[in-house]
């Protein structure tokens, strides 16, 4: 089953995924920049990454490689 995931780019300086920082410096409140905000799933952000890297990712989080 597909998660809802939010994506928010911040003045095109960051990238936030379900408000975890993955790109980008981070933003001060005071700087007051423009966001702008995305829904999507994770069946979308999935199904354009490379298999065999999820595969890896997989297995090095479970601390099989």
């Amino acid at each position: 089953m597909s998660k809802r995931v939010e994506i928010d780019v911040i003045d095109d300086r960051c990238i936030y995924i379900n408000d975890y920082r993955i790109a980008g410096s981070k933003p001060y409140v005071s700087e007051n920049l423009k966001s702008t905000n995305y829904i999507t799933t994770t069946d979308r952000i999935l199904d354009q990454l490379d298999f065999e890297d999820i595969e890896k990712y997989i297995l090095k989080k479970r601390g099989l490689q």
